[in-house]
């Protein structure tokens, strides 16, 4: 996971495709007394997603992540676990505790999906 935001639609032989965004988010710790960190989400699948934050997460670490999606009128929160740490970056998958919060993640990312491919056309039929 070295290029965290290149500008396409990437598949890295995870089971779901990522699709790069850049928004603001929260994460909270699961610790005795937790911390809520500031991050900023690079890439979303339907199991989890990429983030840069300035806290150092260890593998293994649970969060809950809370966030406003790009277009989404309420925020919500979803657990998940490090997966990956690399300079900043982390990995996480969702832990889904609902069916919803399922059906909320691939709402997003398939409306993320269907815009890079209209903006991809687009820009494939100008000049």
């Amino acid at each position: 996971m070295n290029d965290f935001n290149n500008d396409a639609i990437r598949d890295f032989g995870f089971r779901e495709l990522r699709i790069p965004t850049n928004f603001p988010l929260q994460l909270r710790t699961d610790e005795a007394e937790p911390r809520l960190i500031e991050g900023q989400c690079l890439d979303i699948s339907a199991d989890g997603m990429a983030v840069r934050s300035a806290a150092s997460f260890p593998l293994g670490t649970r969060l809950l992540i809370l966030v406003a999606f790009p277009g989404a009128s309420n925020a919500i929160q979803l657990p998940a676990t490090v997966v990956r740490a690399q300079a900043g970056q982390y990995g996480l998958t969702f832990t889904f505790s609902s069916s919803r919060e399922r059906e909320a993640v691939r709402a997003v990312v398939d409306s993320l999906a269907a815009k890079m491919v209209r903006i991809h056309r687009t820009m494939g039929s100008v000049g």
